[in-house]
């Protein structure tokens, strides 16, 4: 085995890892690939690849199969070092706006509205926030 041909095997070896966890219907795999992939109906082992990529600073594969020795272990260590440092996710706007501006306390109702906003992703804020307007009948229908 050669140096050159490491890094390259390190990257198979996490894209059949997570194919893998994909198929297993892994929650966690799934996000990380429809994060990237936004057609998750044909998920296959060079999708996934491609996936990895992304995730390790690539366009695409091929730009990472081609990629010197060098910048291939750059990326890994990259990552490695980007995944250790992971802080807890930030407060989003909608929660932001809940919680007021820092310093002044915030009502228990706020505050739970808030964390309910955190927990969602940008699109569910939108949808929950067009459902509840048609409702109370604040915006027509598109």
């Amino acid at each position: 085995m050669t140096n050159t041909s490491t890094p390259v095997k390190f990257f198979k070896r996490e894209a059949k890892i997570l194919f893998k966890q994909v198929k297993a219907n892994d929650d966690k795999a799934l996000a990380r690939v429809t994060s990237i992939i936004k057609d998750s109906n044909k998920i296959s082992l060079m999708r996934v690849q491609h996936v990895i990529a992304v995730e390790h600073g690539f366009s695409k594969w091929e730009e990472l199969i081609n990629s010197s020795d060098f910048e291939l272990q750059n990326a890994i260590n990259k990552r490695q070092v980007t995944l250790s440092q992971l802080k807890p996710r930030s407060r989003t706007p909608l929660s932001s706006f809940y919680l007021g501006p820092k310093g002044i306390p915030t009502s228990l109702e706020n505050e739970t509205i808030s964390t309910f906003f955190d927990q969602m992703t940008q699109r569910e804020q939108e949808m929950y926030l067009n459902e509840d307007a048609r409702a109370k009948e604040l915006i027509g229908y598109r």
